[in-house]
């Protein structure tokens, strides 16, 4: 298949994307009702608050051993794809600093936790970015510019959704802070997490739809490459 080590880097890709909406999903919804539990009512006893703790607590090793398995798969479809296309490389730099991201939280005191969150966040986003900007320049070696388009638009869509999930993020940090405005903070952050997961179905629907082009020409695109190399050939030999 032409650009074969795209094509298996993209497929790799897209599970560990896959696991990495999975572990959002699975992770944020708990959070959201502990915070609107924890912070919600002041008639908890002591132990009550040490449950929820825990419980969150557990929430965050289980996102963060879920976030390290998906930089890792993406990583490695990133270095695969890197054989055919550069720009997967960048990608497969940034998935490194990604992972170092993760882990830092869990070193930090709370009042920083915050920032780094937001950095962390950012570090996110920049792979998916190099990932995207590498399969429109697939889509182009394709000559498939509608695919090309696609993943621009793509693009675009991806960084207003996460400076919409970045901002009413922090805007449930201010209100969650304030126990009698908890449970507009707990709504606003809904709307962040519908709006992540949003952005990641959109993201992970344009690799598939990428791979999907990539497997109906494929074929098509080396037979003509294998046409012109014997034509080429041919002609050297005249």
């Amino acid at each position: 298949m032409y650009l074969a080590n795209a094509y298996k880097g993209i497929k790799i890709i897209i599970v560990g994307e896959i696991i990495g909406a999975i572990g959002t999903i699975l992770f944020n919804i708990p959070a959201m009702l502990i915070s609107l539990i924890g912070n919600g009512s002041g008639d908890l006893e002591i132990v009550d608050y040490a449950i929820i703790r825990l419980l969150f607590r557990f929430g965050e090793e289980f996102y963060y051993a879920v976030s390290i398995v998906n930089c890792i798969i993406v990583l490695i479809g990133a270095i695969i794809a890197s054989k055919d296309e550069k720009k997967f490389k960048e990608a497969a730099i940034i998935v490194v600093i990604s992972v170092i991201s993760t882990l830092v939280p869990v070193f930090i005191d709370v009042q920083a936790e915050m920032v780094v969150t937001i950095v962390a966040g950012l570090f996110d986003l920049w792979p998916i970015i190099a990932v995207i900007q590498g399969c429109i320049n697939v889509a182009d070696k394709y000559e498939d510019y509608k695919m090309s388009d696609r993943g621009i638009f793509t693009l675009k869509l991806c960084l207003a959704i996460y400076t919409v999930a970045i901002l009413t993020g922090l805007t449930f940090s201010f209100f969650a802070a304030r126990s009698s405005l908890v449970l507009i903070g707990v709504i606003v952050v809904c709307i962040s997490e519908v709006v992540e997961i949003a952005m990641y179905l959109i993201y992970i629907n344009y690799l598939i739809k990428v791979k999907k082009m990539m497997k109906t020409q494929g074929l098509e695109k080396q037979q003509r490459f294998e046409r012109l190399g014997q034509a080429s050939k041919q002609l050297q030999e005249q």
